[in-house]
């Protein structure tokens, strides 16, 4: 452990908001405010007390902050939600070496083969991809392509942006989908 640890907060439902400084969780913590859900094995200690560092903490009320924490969908958050990588190659690209997907290609929504309750362009419908793995695809599904589609896409939270997903803490990981 480095001394910089953030800590995943998470709202009264167990529902990921964002990383914040573990400082700020003690703060919340004291102020009745959190609850601490996990702690790293490393201990901060002051004149009369000592405690664990806190990973995941809980909001003791549940807030309705869904909009406001809301992702907006724009090129810069999808790439990072996709790590900046190929959903079809896996390989790690430039923002300029990427590419929007849609795994349901546009043509079948205007030939009217997908369900009305399937948005065109939306987070669970686009993926990055590299130009040759676009190419290959073309207007065809992954199956109909024969390629394999790496990861489901998903709307992501803050968390998934802000948070490198090789690198999350075991701490973290069931209250996260990474």
């Amino acid at each position: 452990m480095s001394g910089n640890e953030l800590t995943l907060l998470l709202n009264a439902d167990y529902t990921p908001i964002k990383a914040i400084r573990w400082e700020t969780a003690v703060k919340l913590f004291y102020s009745d405010k959190v609850a601490i859900v996990a702690e790293y094995k490393r201990f901060i200690r002051c004149a009369s007390h000592q405690m664990r560092v806190p990973a995941v903490v809980a909001l003791t009320k549940y807030y309705s902050i869904y909009n406001f924490y809301k992702v907006r969908f724009t090129n810069s958050s999808l790439y990072a939600r996709d790590g900046y990588r190929c959903s079809y190659c896996g390989e790690k690209f430039t923002k300029a070496d990427l590419t929007k997907d849609h795994v349901i290609p546009r043509a079948h929504f205007r030939k009217g083969q997908v369900k009305e309750s399937v948005r065109e362009t939306c987070w669970a419908n686009i993926v990055t991809a590299c130009r040759p793995c676009n190419a290959k695809k073309g207007p065809r599904t992954p199956d109909e392509a024969g390629m394999e589609l790496l990861r489901r896409p998903f709307e992501p939270t803050f968390v998934n942006l802000t948070t490198n997903v090789d690198n999350i803490p075991d701490e973290w990981r069931p209250y996260t989908n990474m």
